[in-house]
């Protein structure tokens, strides 16, 4: 169970988008921020503050105090992360093997109590919007089809496929390791499948490339054909497909991206 560290006050607190802004009643430290998003399909929490936030930037020290009452920590390095921290001045032993979500976490009891996700806010907002297939095009595919994510997905570009590495589905690799750029190539066709009980087929092209609009939130849909589909239709209770709303559609994809800024 979590234990509680420190009781300041607070002397604002403010929502701004997908984050939240807070001002401690301290004289020292006293900024940071809660980003709310999403990591590897599930909703993650990231902490930062000015300090985290100078990462980039040169003669940024890693804390080297210690922590009390603890002889030794375990922390569970992801098998994805090839040059991991080796926390060299701590009281902590590293280990590598796959998590759920997160570079790093803490793992009691064979569950895995707290993750850390390591990325500079630029890198986060690129994962989410343009890089891997699962940020790129498996959240964006679930809504613009209405469908509630409840389902195991996998990807097929050429003679490969790809998915969740946390299912660990035979014959496939991790659909981390591929990007849009790479797997949507002109002329190659992109499949995406969808509840292999319905077995709900997608086929996605590259079309067109064109210079991002400043200003604009993407990714954006900008045209469609017919009604939303039914995920779970039935011959016993046939329900009528819901209309397809373009401003709710772009309403729930800009909560994934950001707007392209000069």
């Amino acid at each position: 169970m979590p234990s509680i560290v420190e009781r300041v006050r607070l002397w604002s607190c403010a929502r701004r988008g997908a984050a939240i802004d807070l001002v401690l009643d301290r004289g020292r430290e006293n900024r940071s921020q809660l980003v709310f998003t999403k990591a590897r399909g599930r909703d993650a929490v990231f902490w930062q503050s000015p300090r985290t936030r100078k990462q980039a930037r040169p003669n940024v020290r890693t804390p080297t105090a210690r922590a009390a009452g603890i002889a030794d920590l375990e922390i569970v390095a992801d098998s994805h992360e090839q040059y991991p921290y080796r926390f060299a001045n701590q009281q902590a032993t590293v280990v590598k093997r796959a998590l759920p979500c997160g570079d790093y976490g803490l793992v009691h009891g064979g569950r895995l109590i707290a993750s850390v996700e390591r990325k500079s806010l630029a890198d986060l907002v690129t994962s989410l919007t343009s890089g891997k297939l699962r940020y790129a095009l498996h959240h964006v595919i679930q809504i613009l089809f209405g469908w509630d994510g409840d389902h195991l997905h996998a990807f097929r570009a050429g003679r490969r496929a790809y998915s969740d590495p946390f299912f660990t589905l035979e014959d496939t690799a991790d659909e981390d390791d591929i990007r849009v750029r790479d797997a949507c190539r002109p002329g190659v066709k992109v499949g995406y499948e969808y509840d292999f009980g319905a077995s709900w087929q997608h086929e996605i092209t590259s079309q067109k490339a064109f210079t991002l609009d400043q200003g604009q939130v993407y990714p954006v849909c900008v045209a469609y054909q017919g009604s939303s589909p039914i995920e779970y239709p039935s011959e016993e209770n046939p329900q009528e497909p819901e209309p397809f709303s373009l401003t709710d559609v772009n309403r729930k994809l800009a909560r994934l991206g950001r707007p392209v800024c000069a």
